[in-house]
């Protein structure tokens, strides 16, 4: 028993402050990575929010493309025109863009929210200029070239596209 007793009583340990500068150490070096790990997937998931929004506003782009690509008339106008049978409309409303054809069926495009929608079409020329404002500041402004279509009058500007097929 006494070989026993020495060997605990010779035996060094560390001490209280050691211990506590350990923890406080470990305690930062868990909280440093905590934070980088949430920073990290916080910029993933802003990635992926914005990389889903750009996704979005090319399909609108190309939706509204192939619509008019082949269109026997297209029209750009400032105000809401009325539709004849077999025409379709193309309009930013509460922030949606819709399609409505002739009947006054409506549909939206994409769910996502657009800030502006701009369309501009130039005499004598069969290019349409395309411009949509996402609310998160991504925008994007494309030419469509129509194969079947010369718009005949100046300059027009507006948020209403008008077609027949």
């Amino acid at each position: 028993m006494s070989n026993l007793y020495k060997f605990f009583k010779d035996e060094k340990a560390f001490t209280l402050i050691e211990l506590l500068i350990v923890i406080v150490i470990s305690a930062v070096v868990i909280f440093s990575i905590g934070n980088l790990i949430s920073s990290s997937s916080s910029f993933f998931f802003q990635d992926n929010e914005r990389i889903e929004i750009q996704r979005e506003l090319r399909f609108i782009t190309n939706y509204i493309d192939e619509n008019l690509k082949f269109a026997d008339q297209v029209e750009a106008a400032e105000n809401k025109p009325s539709l004849n049978s077999g025409e379709f409309l193309i309009y930013l409303e509460n922030s949606r863009l819709i399609i409505e054809d002739s009947s006054s069926n409506t549909r939206k495009i994409s769910d996502i929210i657009i800030d502006n929608f701009s369309v501009s079409s130039y005499s004598n020329s069969s290019k349409l200029d395309l411009n949509i404002n996402h609310v998160d500041g991504f925008s994007i402004n494309t030419s469509i070239l129509l194969n079947n279509h010369r718009a005949e009058t100046g300059v027009t500007s507006g948020g209403y596209i008008k077609f027949k097929k």
